[in-house]
């Protein structure tokens, strides 16, 4: 099929930028335009139109199969002979992302095997970066999409910063491997949609305390009117001699993010006047205090804009200000002003979470039924083969929890529905435990959950495990080429122990005395040796106080003998040979680099034997040559004394509490899950597979791994499942509906709690979508605080099964 060139017209879809007097930004607003159709069978495939799969592809115009939503005389028809394709639209000039709508109109026969469509961008600003959503692929019938591409990127990376554009649109098509696509198309159209807030220019910071002035004119009454601010350290914002706050940089009853700050936003209809107008924002005093602000107001035809600049005032002289985004970075994260997202200064106010007509089930089982009490809480084998938390009196639990329970700022859209629909933190935690005790959840842990949500929890006599971070503070492990090991401090460095401490100290002040707080789990996929990410944590031996330490476990491995070392690590290679045991740290020798082969060296192998046999270590273990075997047995030493530092600490300090190891990323070698066998309990993260879903019989084993490699008790402490009809990226979700993955949660419990008797809780992840963050839909609740009825029932169905299986 060929058509004549055809190329969008950004200039008519997109009208430019008008500036109508010195510092106060104007646009012309449009009644919604007519979308611009890009393909159809008129336009055919345009020149900036490219289809792509690793298979042979055709384009056709032909009938459609069945009558399209406008009748239709002909479709294009999409065919490939691989599960894969991928229609691509190269836009010139970029589309912006906060304001352009995509709608497509596709059809796929009802017995296709496409599993899923995904309509993704290329971010000029991110150097290309890919951003998709998977969306569950509707069969049979003729399905209209309809995606604001801001909705690719949650509405929440470059908020803030440069406005982002889109150099690429994609729409893929993806079935099971081994089959072939076929699909037609109606139409894909490209609109713009102004959004309240749409950015017109940039605010600046406005820079120092003292009380910061903008006169203005109005030559007619605004038909609305609204005002966005933020100030590190507070200020008080009058508008024409009206308060609007104490305080913009505290939400009252709010926690606060420092890496994520939380402007506030305000309507001002009825406040701005025809003719003059003044705003005054008192910025409090503080270490480098700032504020920054926009303020917009519109009539039937224009938007108008003011933001913080040098057009200010500061105590009556010109403002000092400066850029709100650094030279070399792209955003300010969770600063709204000018949102991506649907703004909420008209709106009204949001519903909290209903559980109307959800399932209501709490387990009568006692070992389902733990209590917060005080005391010494341990661990148990019981007579049934089983492992199980052990209470102070005694009584045996299996701890079936949630996490991700706080007001997290990873998802932004989340957090601003909390605030709008909850007057502060408290009451949205209590709101958020009312679902979750309801579905038969008996306890709280561990990521990022907060004290409040904590708390409520143990109103309804839900204990919970606490998470400490024992990483923070001190320097980081790094490897030759500088790079820090993720999550892991150096545990020789004394400044890190004396931090750890501290901390020890103020967690046993803070939490020796709650009965609800059974224990903590110390760090969180630290990215050691073995793990199912593939990453290594050997050769991280190059800060200062791990490197003097590796130096003394050399020359004690080889007695002080430098030439038994270059025999066993080099062979005959003498150009390689260290001349001092510390010329292990200047040389930059890199672990992970490919091994010289020792087998032409009789004197080498003899070194590497000779120390093998005198470290009980067999001689298959030094197939890959004694170098990296050394770095290998090195990281485990360094687990083992960060392990056992913080092991012993805690113990002392806080005698009566859990303590649980860092969470495994998934698997470990089994010398490192023993380098904490003398923790209470092994914690792993593992999520099973997805397409089915379960746990594969590898993931079993290594389940049965790490509890024969401790001999202690192993709890689940993240897994979950997604589907595709949470409208979010969402890359690991297979399944297609709410209630797949319902049913998916109950056979994931089943095979756990019948095939591992010694894992004594699971931890679902995750109560809330991490949607800015990881882009994915673990959540119970969706964006606007509201539960998935088919999951949640899902849910209950396995808690039900729980409570008569532990009967």
């Amino acid at each position: 099929m060929t058509s004549a060139p055809h190329r969008l017209s950004l200039l008519a879809l997109f009208p430019a930028l008008l500036v109508a007097a010195p510092a106060i930004h104007t646009i012309t607003l449009h009644k919604p335009e007519t979308p611009t159709v890009i393909i159809n069978a008129a336009t055919g495939m345009p020149s900036n139109a490219s289809l792509w799969s690793p298979g042979k592809t055709t384009v056709n115009l032909e009938s459609p199969t069945v009558p399209t939503p406008t009748n239709d005389a002909q479709v294009i028809r999409l065919k490939a002979n691989h599960p894969l394709m991928a229609l691509c639209l190269r836009q010139q000039p970029p589309l912006p992302l906060d304001s352009t709508l995509l709608a497509f109109t596709y059809y796929l026969p009802p017995d296709s095997r496409v599993k899923s469509i995904h309509p993704a961008v290329r971010i000029e600003e991110e150097n290309g970066k890919l951003h998709v959503i998977r969306l569950p692929a509707i069969k049979g019938r003729w399905q209209t999409e309809q995606i604001h591409l801001s909705a690719l990127i949650s509405g929440d990376v470059w908020r803030g910063g440069k406005p982002a554009t889109v150099r690429q649109l994609e729409l893929g098509i993806v079935a099971p491997t081994g089959e072939s696509l076929d699909i037609q198309l109606a139409e894909i159209r490209l609109s713009r949609q102004l959004r309240p807030f749409a950015p017109l220019v940039r605010p600046e910071w406005l820079t120092g305390s003292g009380t910061a002035h903008r006169s203005f004119t109005l030559t007619a009454k605004p038909a609305r009117a609204w005002l966005m601010a933020y100030a590190t350290k507070g200020c008080t914002i009058t508008v024409n001699g009206h308060p609007l706050t104490e305080n913009t940089r505290l939400l009252p009853g709010w926690p606060v993010i420092p890496h994520r700050p939380q402007a506030l936003e305000w309507s001002l209809d009825g406040l701005l006047t025809v003719g003059d107008n003044r705003l005054d924002v008192a910025i409090h005093k503080g270490e480098d205090a700032r504020a920054i602000i926009a303020l917009g107001w519109e009539d039937d035809t224009n938007r108008q804009v003011i933001v913080s600049d040098n057009a200010w005032t500061i105590d009556g002289t010109p403002a000092v200000t400066r850029p709100l985004v650094p030279d070399g970075k792209r955003s300010l994260k969770g600063l709204d002003i000018y949102p991506v997202r649907s703004p909420v200064a008209w709106r009204p106010a949001d519903r909290p979470t209903d559980v109307t007509g959800l399932p209501s089930f709490r387990p009568t089982a006692p070992k389902l039924n733990p209590r917060p009490q005080l005391g010494k809480w341990t661990t148990a084998l019981a007579p049934d083969g089983r492992h199980y938390l052990r209470s102070p009196d005694g009584k045996l639990t299996f701890f079936n929890g949630i996490q991700v329970v706080s007001l997290i700022y990873e998802n932004y859209a989340y957090s601003d529905w909390a605030r709008h629909a909850f007057p502060n933190f408290t009451a949205w935690a209590e709101n958020a435990l009312t679902l979750i005790h309801r579905l038969g959840f008996n306890g709280l842990a561990v990521a990022a959950t907060d004290d409040a949500a904590f708390q409520a929890g143990a109103r309804r006599g839900m204990p919970y495990f606490h998470f400490i971070a024992a990483d923070a503070g001190g320097r980081p492990l790094l490897n030759a080429q500088g790079q820090a090991l993720p999550h892991m401090p150096d545990p020789f460095n004394q400044q890190w122990r004396a931090f750890f401490r501290q901390r020890a100290e103020r967690i046993a002040k803070k939490w020796n005395a709650d009965p609800a707080c059974i224990g903590y789990f110390v760090t969180n996929e630290i990215h050691l040796e073995g793990n199912a990410a593939g990453t290594t944590s050997t050769g991280y031996i190059h800060s200062p106080d791990c490197g003097r330490e590796f130096v003394r476990w050399l020359r004690e491995r080889y007695a002080n003998d430098l030439k038994t070392l270059n025999l066993a690590w080099f062979g005959n290679a003498t150009d390689s040979y260290l001349n001092a045991f510390d010329d292990v740290l200047t040389r930059k020798i890199d672990p992970t680099d490919k091994i010289t082969p020792y087998a032409d060296s009789p004197e080498a192998v003899a070194a590497m034997a000779h120390i093998g046999q005198r470290l009980s270590q067999p001689a298959d273990a030094l197939k890959a040559g004694r170098l990296r075997r050394d770095f290998e047995d090195f990281a485990v030493h360094t687990t083992r004394v960060f392990a056992t530092f913080v092991l012993d600490t805690l113990r002392e300090l806080t005698p009566d509490k859990l303590i649980c190891s860092n969470r495994f990323m998934g698997a470990a070698t089994e010398e490192m899950y023993a380098a904490w066998k003398d923790y209470d309990i092994i914690a792993i993260n593992s999520y099973p597979d997805f397409q089915r879903p379960q746990y594969t019989d590898k993931q079993i084993a290594e389940f049965d791994k790490c509890h024969r490699a401790t001999g202690k008790p192993v709890m689940l402490t993240e897994w979950g499942i997604q589907a595709l009809d949470v409208r979010l990226a969402s890359p690991a979700a297979t399944l297609y509906t709410q209630a797949e993955r319902g049913q998916g949660y109950a056979q994931l419990t089943r095979q756990v709690v019948q095939k591992c008797p010694y894992m004594l809780g699971m931890v679902s992840f995750a109560y809330q979508h991490l949607a800015d963050s990881e882009g994915q839909g673990w959540g119970l609740v969706d964006n606007h605080g509201q539960p998935f009825a088919d999951y949640a029932k899902g849910i209950a169905d396995a808690h039900r099964w729980l409570d008569q299986f532990f009967k």
